[in-house]
């Protein structure tokens, strides 16, 4: 769960007015990069890994990916995925060796589990049979090791996906970029996990529920929730094209909130152009934002959220974001998480060798941690 976020959020009343900001939570220390840390045994650099914050440990954990150099990437389905757990405790990586693990994933997300408050991994993609990505399910961690709690209601690579941890509600919605184009002409329909769709989970509630409104249904979102507007905002995703859109979960419906008419040949410069990913910035408030759409000075753009709209932040000191080679013409290798030990939202940067990269959040800039 985020920390004092929820404990603020009753001390204002229990809301706040949309494009209100928060005030500074006390109990959170100022941000400060970290100088030349004893990195330990990072992980070997990969894509789409799943990132979390274990409450239990007090660390940041990551499962699974692929290695950039795997083959079939284009249609989110590789052929070489990974099934290793790490953690950061803010200054090395340890790699775990739990009792249990999860199947080898790509694209998997980490959300809070409303009814627990323990790390959940949803989603992501792992076997495949015929043209269908199996049922791998959903797993929770308890600090120490993996357990298989239930299916998952989407079974598809970078869904979107996040808690509110004030209302103890989760949303999914997803989409499999190998369907329909494997299916073209003809083919036998994938199962429904497969072809995505949009759920919500609230504490207490037996399983996944059909989530009402426009719903994104896409991949390759940056999710995350917003403090400000009490929401949860998704923006920047695909289905077979980036679209800059941004859409907005009240607990309630989905709805669009954002709409660009341009197109990809001829992005707006005001909207993010994914792929994109977000992380909710504890300690400042809002939700922060990094791009890797190859449009800044560096290859990246990093924004926030101020309730209502996105920003740019100039100076910002995105770091170079390699090429991701599943997704053609663009780079993309990059997952936000926030990392209250330090405190700040870090950015994990993948490549085809060497180690795992790390730059931390400062609320103004990033700086290289790793």
């Amino acid at each position: 769960m985020l920390g004092g976020l929820g404990a603020l959020l009753s001390a204002c009343g229990g809301g706040l007015a949309p494009g209100q900001t928060l005030p500074p939570d006390p109990s959170l220390p100022v941000p400060t990069p970290i100088a030349n840390p004893a990195n330990g045994n990072a992980p070997p650099a990969r894509i789409g890994p799943a990132v979390g914050f274990d409450p239990i440990s007090r660390s940041l954990i990551m499962f699974g990916g692929a290695p950039a150099t795997g083959t079939n990437l284009a249609t989110g389905h590789p052929a070489s995925r990974l099934d290793d757990t790490w953690a950061w405790d803010g200054q090395k990586w340890t790699q775990l060796q739990p009792k249990t693990t999860p199947p080898a994933l790509f694209g998997a997300r980490m959300i809070t589990d409303p009814d627990t408050q323990q790390l959940l991994l949803v989603s992501g993609a792992g076997d495949v049979s015929g043209t269908a990505l199996q049922q791998e399910g959903m797993w929770e961690w308890d600090g120490s090791t993996w357990s298989r709690v239930s299916d998952n209601p989407v079974q598809v690579p970078f869904p979107a996906a996040a808690t509110d941890p004030v209302r103890n509600q989760a949303v999914i919605s997803g989409f499999d970029p190998a369907y329909p184009s494997a299916c073209a002409v003809t083919c036998i329909p994938p199962p429904q996990y497969d072809q995505g769709g949009d759920y919500v989970f609230t504490k207490g509630d037996s399983g996944w529920n059909t989530a009402s409104g426009y719903a994104p249904g896409w991949a390759r979102a940056a999710t995350a929730y917003d403090p400000v507007s009490q929401r949860i905002i998704s923006t920047a995703g695909s289905k077979q094209n980036g679209v800059q859109w941004t859409y907005a979960w009240d607990r309630k419906a989905w709805s669009q909130i954002i709409r660009s008419s341009t197109t990809t040949a001829s992005p707006d410069p005001n909207q993010p152009l994914g792929p994109c990913d977000a992380s909710t910035d504890e300690h400042a408030q809002r939700i922060v934002m990094a791009c890797a759409s190859a449009t800044g000075p560096t290859g990246g753009v990093t924004w926030t959220f101020d309730g209502k709209a996105w920003q740019p932040v100039s100076g910002a000191d995105t770091p170079a974001i390699p090429a991701d080679p599943s997704i053609t013409g663009r780079a993309g290798v990059l997952t936000l998480a926030y990392d209250p030990a330090i405190p700040a939202v870090v950015m994990l940067i993948g490549g085809a060798s060497g180690s795992e990269a790390m730059a931390a959040w400062n609320g103004s800039s990033w700086s290289q941690v790793s």
